[in-house]
């Protein structure tokens, strides 16, 4: 009896084992919020965005210039701040009433490899990274690592300077 225990404990232990060192699904290149939101690999996009609860008042200013920048985000699907950041992100922008088609996605794998012509242009270090342009100017970059909520960040970055 203690060996079968013994068989079906290091079974599930082994299953377990297995389950954890199966690599995350990566993808690479321009990205749409569909393949986030639709791909059973990625179920913390759909219930984080679900679960996220920006703030207000960040809201209302990011709403406020909501017509006004662009964003080119770099991000790992393999990366744990990105899991975080992306969903909370992606909540805010959709909160603000910004034009998700103003946003632009590229995946980038473990070495930061995939789409190397604007990741070398903005020179992305680390994922995610959002690049908040204004025409072709760069107004700044919200990167690792975020001390303060992604909108609270947004929201600083597009506010006029107080005169």
């Amino acid at each position: 009896m203690k060996a079968l225990f013994f068989l079906i404990l290091s079974m599930m232990l082994s299953i377990e084992m297995l389950a954890q060192t199966t690599s995350p699904k990566i993808l690479t290149g321009p990205i749409q919020e569909a393949m986030l939101a639709n791909d059973p690999a990625f179920p913390w996009f759909y219930l984080g965005v679900n679960a996220y609860q920006p703030d207000a008042s960040a809201i209302a200013v990011i709403r406020e210039q909501k017509d006004l920048f662009q964003v080119v985000a770099f991000i790992g699907t393999w990366d744990s701040v990105t899991m975080r950041v992306l969903p909370a992100f992606f909540k805010t922008m959709i909160l603000a009433g910004y034009p998700l088609n103003q946003l632009t996605i590229y995946g980038l794998d473990e070495q930061l490899h995939g789409e190397t012509r604007w990741k070398r242009k903005y020179n992305v270090q680390s994922v995610p990274t959002f690049v908040i342009l204004k025409g072709k100017q760069t107004l700044g970059m919200l990167t690792p690592p975020f001390t303060q909520p992604v909108e609270i960040s947004l929201a600083h970055l597009l506010q006029p300077p107080a005169e």
